[in-house]
């Protein structure tokens, strides 16, 4: 039997005055026009476009300032193993479009190919496919890094529901209620989710219940307020490297 992680779940995360979700309905969002996949919704939609022209002006920000660190783990891939520096998979983005994620390639190349199937392949603590310098992107979610130039692509969003492979979007669409209703926006580099205690391997049905009930709640009660606290608490999240192999 695989030992599961400790959960690092938390019932109720307490968010700050102004960015508390709050409990209405889908429905009502959709009928007062605040919630993001409101057609007559002119408010939300303006308030999207600002956060998408604001999270793309910081991506190309951080790409800049972070261009000594991008090099540095390219270098390090590449002196790690053989293989290409970074990987491309297929994921779903907003309206379930699909797009090619960029991530550090932090495993060895055969199973970098083998996770390209429609098999779920996930991730697990000491993972004999992992490679040493993987190990550290990975606990420092450094991997995610290339994930900028998705952001500046207007394929992702810094902050948004994680993008889960195709493969798993098949399987828990099936199980998991309202699962496509995290469709509504763009994928994010990190998310409610994550920083709530539902990042990482995922252990059972139940634990894919709770984090995409948490990206449906997101995509419901999206606001500027949340986004900056989530960017917060991933900083936290990141240093504590919690879920994460």
């Amino acid at each position: 039997m695989r030992k599961q992680p400790k959960s690092n779940v938390t019932s109720a995360p307490q968010w700050p005055e102004g960015a508390r979700v709050q409990e209405i309905s889908v429905e009502d969002r959709l009928a007062n026009g605040t919630a993001p996949g409101a057609d007559n919704g002119w408010r939300a939609s303006r308030w999207i476009v600002v956060k998408d022209l604001t999270e793309r002006v910081l991506a190309g920000m951080l790409l800049l300032v972070l261009a000594p660190l991008f090099l540095g783990v390219m270098l390090a891939v590449r002196l790690s193993s053989r293989g290409p520096i970074f990987y491309r998979q297929t994921r779903h983005g907003k309206d379930k479009i699909p797009f090619d994620i960029w991530k550090f390639r932090s495993m060895y190349v055969e199973s970098c190919d083998a996770r390209q199937s429609d098999r779920i392949w996930q991730a697990t603590e000491g993972d004999p496919r992992v490679t040493q310098v993987g190990r550290l992107l990975r606990r420092t979610s450094l991997d995610e890094l290339p994930q900028l130039l998705n952001v500046l692509a207007g394929e992702m969003a810094l902050v948004g529901p994680r993008p889960h492979a195709i493969a798993e979007d098949a399987h828990y669409a099936r199980i998991v209620q309202n699962y496509d209703g995290r469709f509504r926006m763009k994928p994010g580099i990190t998310g409610l989710a994550q920083v709530s205690g539902l990042r990482g391997e995922i252990v059972s049905d139940d634990f894919m219940q709770r984090r995409i009930k948490v990206d449906n709640d997101y995509a419901d009660q999206w606001s500027m307020a949340l986004d900056l606290w989530i960017l917060l608490r991933t900083v936290i999240v990141v240093f504590r490297k919690e879920q994460t192999y």
